[in-house]
This record gives structure tokens, C-alpha cells and sequence, in this order.
């Protein structure tokens, strides 16, 4: 039986098969497929593209991955036959993927990215990760980046990188993944305002069907200061 192909996925293929352009963004609602687009890009990568290539993986701090990439790549690599890396450990740093060094990053602290260089960089849900780390970061990478996001904000530097003609975004909807669980997507759906079924069952909320389900860019309502910037201390 043959798989459709996400159109996350089909983005990254065709922007890292590019010279022209650097990096991609995936942007959309909710259980689009963006993240399980971007491991089986890191496949793709692997088995028919690069050996011996560096690859990082940049998240807010490394604890989260544990909460979320580590059970993501559980699922997706035994579809490849592949054993995963984090099915039997509490904490993984690093693998090999198929004669590539993967690593897991956290972006706290912006003296960790100084020195660090890559061919590929990853960057997962990365609306609390500085524009000044996001920079370190790009200005090493070799060859190719991208990222993935449900824009639960208005107003983002990453936004900004529309302006840029190297940088493609790419938009996704729960529509777009034929592959997610119906209860997932019958819980999304329940966000639009304009069912009157929804409204009934006090599950309608514009926000959350705004991001969530359309994938489009807001901000909560009653949010007093919506643009701010993260520092240390």
C-alpha cells in the first residue's frame, strides 16, 4: 500500500534540493504532521543524502525533549525498521543515524552555541528560543535548516524571516495529515466557533481554533504585554 506523502515532508525535500535557499519553516495548526515530517526528513537525510554529517536538534532546554521528540521518535524510526534510540533510556544525548551524529541541544543558555557547527540544525517549537541563539546557531550550520511551529503568538522575530527569500515557510492544517488519530482531530475540529454543535458543547474557542486548528498567528485575548523578550538575569 502506498503512504501519502505530508506536505511538510515534500517541502523540506524540495527546499534542501535548493541551492538557492537556507532554511524552511514549517508553521501550522496542531497535529499537521510538521513533526513527524521532520523525522522522516532526518531519514531522508540519512540514508540517501549524507554520511558522517552533523545534525543538531535545538529545543528550549534539553529537559523538554524527554517530554516530547523522545516519544515521537519512538513511534516514527521502528516505521523504518529502525530501533529507536530512546525506547529503553531515560536520557540520550546523542545517536548515529545511519553513519550521522544526531544531537540533542537545549537553547538556555546562549554560551552552549559559540564554537558549535553543524550541517543540518532542527529547531523544534521554537517560539521561546532567542533570536541572538537562533543566530549563533545559523551563522555554523554548513548546509541546510528548518523549523516547526504552531504560531501561538502574533508577533515573532521567526515571522520576520518571511522577508527573506532564502527562507521558505511552509503552511499546514490537521486537514492536511490524513494519518491523525480521529479522536485527536474530532478534538480539534470542536474548536470552531462557526459549528453551531460546538458552541452547544462548550468547546468552541476562537483562539484555540485560530492556532490550533487554522494554524494561523495569534495571540490569547487578555494578553497584556504580547511582544516580549526572554533575557537571563
Amino acid at each position: 500500500m502506498e503512504r501519502q506523502i505530508n506536505k511538510n515532508l515534500r517541502h523540506l525535500v524540495r527546499c534542501q534540493q535548493n541551492e538557492q535557499v537556507r532554511g524552511a519553516v514549517l508553521e501550522g495548526s496542531s497535529r499537521s504532521g510538521k513533526t513527524f515530517s521532520s523525522i522522516d526528513f532526518l531519514v531522508y537525510l540519512c540514508s540517501r543524502i549524507e554520511k558522517n554529517a552533523q545534525i543538531f536538534i535545538i529545543k528550549e532546554t534539553y529537559n523538554s525533549f524527554k517530554t516530547t521528540l523522545y516519544d515521537d521518535f519512538n513511534k516514527q524510526l521502528p516505521k523504518y525498521g529502525i530501533p529507536s534510540p530512546f525506547a529503553d533510556v531515560k536520557e540520550c544525548p546523542s545517536f548515529w543515524l545511519m553513519g550521522n551524529k544526531v544531537t540533542l541541544i537545549g537553547a538556555d543558555k546562549l554560551s552552549t552555541t559559540h564554537g558549535a557547527g553543524s550541517d543540518y540544525l532542527w529547531f523544534n517549537e521554537p517560539l521561546e528560543i532567542q533570536k541572538a541563539i537562533f543566530d549563533q546557531y545559523e551563522q555554523r550550520c554548513r548546509k541546510f535548516w528548518w523549523m516547526d511551529l504552531n504560531p501561538s503568538v502574533s508577533l515573532h522575530w521567526i515571522y520576520d524571516m518571511e522577508k527573506r527569500p532564502e527562507v521558505k515557510f511552509c503552511h499546514s492544517t490537521v486537514m492536511d495529515n490524513p494519518y491523525v488519530p480521529r479522536w485527536q482531530k474530532k478534538k480539534i475540529l470542536g474548536y470552531d466557533p462557526s459549528n453551531p454543535v460546538n458552541v452547544a458543547n462548550g468547546t468552541a474557542d476562537d483562539y484555540m481554533w485560530s492556532v490550533y486548528g487554522l494554524g494561523l498567528r495569534a495571540s490569547p485575548t487578555g494578553l497584556i504585554y504580547p511582544n516580549v523578550t526572554w533575557i537571563d538575569q
